[in-house]
């Protein structure tokens, strides 16, 4: 069907399709239409609207106009048979229609924006396209509580999708581990090891079954994969380095074959140069082009982020960073999935055995925004011990806020660990080790595999 003839059956639509109207009505903008004679009966009826809140009879719209082009272009539009706007689907077509008309208008602004030589930008497009792709009629008209029992009782009889983080400690803190539609934060100071910890659960993850997504602003896509594979074979940094390329491929081998493949994809970005939007073309392009959708997102981190659309130069760090995680939240909501990423503490946090909320650098409102915070934190004597020490600060999972425990940190092997574990992870064979076997790993069984049996060319 030509454009403009799926234009005059959403005008005809709007006057005799009722549940039609009702939805379309209020969202009404001549800027959906190309045909000259179809905006200008649009603005009609959205000034009629504005005027008497209600859209106008065929009789009334007969008097409004008065061009001799456009009451033709109505009478045809009236005289389309009402089959064609009574189906159940012709609410979907309008909104696919509306959505690729308003993406097409934001396209043509940006040409004629590069064609005119325009070098000072005020701002993006950035919110025109967001908003254009994501535009829908409103078809809910929410929740009627005494009306639907099956639906209150289905959610709370509902598992909830939950990833255990490997670490039995923070899983008690998180009520079972992090949850789907949510956003956690790890607080710390600069130094202590944000990136390890999220590196570190980052390999529990994956070698129980999970799919992840790891975002990276500060370190490289090598570094955070160095760090991942320095925990998953179970070696220091010089012993990696030291690995042949023969011990290397049998190790690789061994953990791909346990991972099942494909289920870690690492990605690096310059800091201050994304924004969330920019996270969900990712995922969009990751599940098209490589059939990958992540169970969970690690992003390292958000204070390294961008809001999306243009910057109002009257925004404070805290008004951006609050942007940010609001936007950064809604794509675990929108994917269904969970979402870790770090804060910063500030000089306050430094060195400390405690810190609070009001100790996140920048933006407190940081916080207001996240479903879970846990803080770590390292004093010099934990330093030399090889301990954190982990406070839930927040948490909307349970009434267990407050909490502290401490965990075991390898440096060396980018680990973090259960202390009454210390004993089997020390004791667990290092691939760097040729003529040993490997566990695969204490986290999900005890199966042993020789490495000198293994082949594979690299």
């Amino acid at each position: 069907m030509k454009q403009n003839e799926f234009e005059r059956i959403i005008i005809k639509s709007l006057y005799s399709n009722p549940g039609v109207c009702s939805k379309v009505l209020p969202e009404l903008n001549e800027t959906w239409f190309s045909d000259i004679d179809c905006k200008f009966i649009a603005k009609h009826i959205i000034d009629f609207n504005t005027n008497f809140s209600r859209m106008p009879n065929v009789l009334e719209s007969r008097r409004m106009i008065t061009e001799e082009t456009e009451l033709k272009t109505f009478e045809d539009c009236i005289s389309i048979e009402d089959a064609e706007v009574n189906t159940d689907y012709i609410l979907k077509e309008i909104e696919e229609f509306v959505r690729k008309k308003l993406m097409y208008n934001t396209s043509e602004k940006i040409v004629n924006f590069v064609k005119n030589g325009y070098t000072n930008i005020q701002g993006s497009f950035a919110d025109e396209l967001s908003d254009a792709e994501s535009f829908s009629f409103d078809t809910e008209i929410g929740f009627d509580f005494f009306d639907d029992p099956q639906r209150l009782y289905e959610d709370a009889n509902t598992k909830e999708k939950i990833f255990k983080t490997g670490i039995k400690t923070l899983d008690d803190m998180l009520m079972g581990g992090f949850h789907e539609n949510s956003m956690s934060l790890f607080m710390s100071s600069t130094n202590v090891g944000k990136t390890l910890f999220m590196c570190s659960l980052t390999t529990n993850l994956i070698l129980n079954g999970n799919k992840v997504l790891y975002i990276s602003f500060e370190d490289s896509e090598n570094k955070i994969a160095t760090r991942i594979a320095q925990n998953m074979f179970n070696v220091s940094q010089q012993q990696y380095k030291l690995m042949s390329r023969e011990e290397f491929a049998k190790a690789f081998t061994l953990f791909k074959k346990k991972c099942g493949g494909n289920s870690l994809v690492i990605k690096g970005y310059p800091e201050a140069s994304v924004n969330a939007m920019q996270i969900k073309s990712l995922l969009k392009d990751l599940e098209e082009k490589k059939k990958f959708r992540p169970d969970i997102i690690f992003i390292d981190y958000i204070g390294c982020m961008v809001p999306n659309g243009r910057m109002n130069q009257n925004w404070n760090t805290n008004t951006i960073l609050q942007k940010v995680a609001q936007e950064v939240r809604a794509i675990g909501q929108e994917w269904e999935i969970p979402v870790i990423s770090a804060a910063q503490t500030n000089r306050g946090g430094y060195n400390s055995a405690e810190v609070g909320l009001d100790d996140i650098a920048d933006s407190y409102a940081v916080s207001t925004k996240a479903d879970a915070i846990i803080a770590v934190t390292q004093t010099p004597e934990f330093k030399e011990q090889g301990m954190y020490s982990v406070q839930l600060l927040k948490t909307r999972f349970g009434n267990n806020k407050g909490q502290v425990a401490t965990l075991g940190v390898d440096i060396e092997k980018q680990r973090v660990y259960e202390l009454n574990q210390s004993t089997v992870q020390q004791s667990q064979v290092s691939v760097f080790d040729k003529s040993a076997t490997i566990s695969s790993n204490t986290l999900s069984g005890s199966s042993e595999t020789d490495l000198t049996n293994l082949d594979i060319e690299i």
